[in-house]
C-alpha cells in the first residue's frame, strides 16, 4: 500500500477514497510493479506509450518495469530541475538513468513553473529508444 498526500496523485489501481482538507488530498492505493501489470493492459502486437507522472517515484517505476521497457518505443516522464519530492532524482539523474537503458531525450513539454519568477521547476521529457 502507498499513501498519497498530493492533490493531483493518480494511481493505476486506486482503492479507498479522496478526501480534501486544506488543499491536500489522500488516497490509499495498491501499488503494482509495471512488470506485473504490463500483460493486463497491453495486448500482444500493440505498441504502448508509457507516461509516468508519479511525484518522485518515476525511476522506481522504471526499475519495476525493466523486463518490459523494450516494448516501449517512447517514454514520457515528469522531471524536476531541483528536488521537489523526497528522494526524487533531478533531471540529470533521470536522463542518465534512461540513457543506461537505451533511451535518449527527443523532446520536452514545459510543466510547472514558479508564478513569481517564471522559473521552470518541472518539465515532461520525452525519450525514444536509441
Amino acid at each position: 500500500m502507498a499513501y498519497c498526500t498530493h492533490l493531483s496523485c493518480h494511481f493505476y489501481r486506486r482503492t479507498g477514497c479522496w478526501d480534501t482538507h486544506g488543499g491536500q488530498s489522500w488516497s490509499l492505493a495498491v501499488v503494482c510493479r509495471l512488470d506485473d501489470v504490463f500483460t493486463e493492459v497491453v495486448r500482444p502486437g500493440e505498441t504502448p506509450y508509457l507516461k509516468i507522472d508519479a511525484h518522485g517515484y518515476e525511476t522506481r517505476i522504471l526499475k519495476g518495469g525493466l523486463s518490459v521497457l523494450e516494448r516501449f518505443p517512447l517514454i514520457q516522464i515528469e522531471t524536476s530541475f531541483f528536488p521537489v519530492y523526497k528522494d526524487e532524482p533531478v533531471i540529470g539523474g533521470v536522463i542518465q538513468f534512461l540513457a543506461t537503458l537505451g533511451f535518449r531525450v527527443i523532446s520536452f513539454e514545459p510543466g510547472w513553473d514558479d508564478p513569481r519568477t517564471g522559473e521552470m521547476l518541472q518539465a515532461d521529457l520525452i525519450f525514444a529508444r536509441t
